[in-house]
């Protein structure tokens, strides 16, 4: 039996990952963080590193499969980096990384560590309702498609 595709909603071929804003560090620098339920670390670009100007420990490297399905080693992993969302304050372990596809990739412990529960609608929009780990206080957080350099970002 064949379907029609005229008369019926059929998936997009892609759809952009999504991603929202955060406050990292002392220096309360503004990024943009791509979000990746996929990934098993949270990662930075050395770029980024850079502009919030903490230190990261070379002795906690991770090694990772990119894109192509080879091996990579990070450069190292800042501990406890202060990060904010809306009203909630978390500490991530982010591990710094030369290339990666995104200047911020939040994975799986970003994920989990704030009991992320996501809602995701037809037209591609994603929305996340995040849970602060320490205070259980919950924010609904709007996200963009990556690389859109909306306003606020």
């Amino acid at each position: 039996m064949s379907i029609d595709t005229d008369e019926v909603i059929v998936a997009r071929s892609h759809t952009p990952l999504r991603e929202i804003e955060l406050t990292l560090g002392e220096k309360e620098i503004k990024a943009a963080g791509c979000i990746d339920s996929g990934c098993s670390l949270v990662l930075m670009s050395n770029d980024l590193w850079r502009q919030i100007g903490v230190t990261y420990n070379p002795k906690k490297k991770a090694t990772i499969r990119v894109a192509d399905n080879a091996l990579s080693s990070t450069d190292g992993m800042i501990e406890n980096l202060r990060c904010t969302i809306g009203s909630i304050v978390f500490l991530l372990q982010v591990h710094v990384v030369d290339s990666p596809s995104c200047a911020l990739l939040l994975g799986r412990p970003f994920l989990t560590l704030l009991a992320a529960e996501s809602r995701d609608f037809g037209n591609g929009d994603l929305r996340l309702t995040l849970t602060c780990p320490n205070t259980g206080r919950k924010e609904v957080v709007a996200t963009s498609p990556h690389g859109s350099k909306q306003a606020g970002f």
